[in-house]
């Protein structure tokens, strides 16, 4: 090392190098054809990511604007749709409006749907998920989530087919009414409701109210989102001929 280089300076160098390493073995020929096996490989690469996660970790600062992995997210913030999508006549010929009043997201109701989604990204698996709702009027889905399920969506509801369906949309091919996921269950307006959501490759569960409503193996099944919902990815919600409001928005990666 020059006497001159700070020791921070000399181990981002090495980091790199060893970066360096890791891409010119992944993409070099040799490696690619009969030279190096697979797991030996894979070996060098961990070797040299772990490198340099330690290296960066003894930094000034460390590795502190890397966000935990059971860190909330709000993607909501409270006052206003900043970092969200209202979606109107171009996805939904009759759409309600959404705004944001005392905390919440207030949804007014649509003929069918009133609409909104993440612009941003969202996890594709392993997260828990977690918000409040609430019906105002109607009586139909007062809360409907779009949500990831590794490389596909679905449709959760509560409330639906006039309020007594929980459930998911589709699972092989069958509507939240017609598949193993439907739950029998009424809710009252103006009744707040809390929810959570976990997602693992394993499972997609949910619950409200601390009481576990879905509990879906995911191995063999066929997993898509309702007809029509799928312009709400990567994360959205909705109600349905129901004015609704929803707040504490929040999720967290679980891996």
């Amino acid at each position: 090392m020059n006497q001159h280089e700070a020791p921070e300076t000399w181990m981002l160098v090495v980091g790199r190098r060893a970066l360096g390493v890791e891409i010119s073995l992944l993409f070099s020929p040799y490696s690619l054809h009969d030279g190096l096996q697979s797991s030996m490989l894979c070996d060098m690469k961990s070797y040299a990511y772990t490198l340099v996660v330690v290296l960066l970790a003894l930094l000034p600062g460390g590795c502190s604007s890397m966000p935990a992995t059971n860190e909330w997210v709000s993607p909501f913030n409270g006052s206003d749709l900043e970092g969200w999508k209202v979606h109107t006549k171009s996805e939904f010929e009759t759409y309600g409006n959404a705004s944001v009043t005392n905390g919440a997201i207030s949804f007014q109701a649509g003929g069918p749907y009133t609409a909104i989604s993440l612009l941003g990204a969202f996890p594709t698996d392993n997260y828990e998920l977690e918000l409040n709702v609430k019906r105002t009027t109607g009586q139909d889905i007062l809360c409907g989530m779009l949500l990831p399920v590794g490389t596909n969506h679905v449709s959760m509801v509560m409330g639906g087919w006039g309020n007594w369906v929980v459930g998911l949309s589709c699972i092989d091919n069958m509507v939240a009414s017609d598949n193993e996921t439907s739950f029998n269950m009424s809710f009252d307006n103006d009744r707040w409701y809390h929810v959570r959501v976990q997602v693992t490759p394993e499972k997609f569960e949910a619950w409200i109210d601390k009481k576990e409503v879905i509990n879906l193996e995911r191995k063999g099944r066929k997993i898509t989102p309702y007809p029509g919902l799928e312009v709400l990815a990567p994360f959205g919600l909705f109600t349905w001929d129901t004015s609704s409001m929803m707040k504490d928005i929040r999720y967290r990666s679980i891996q």
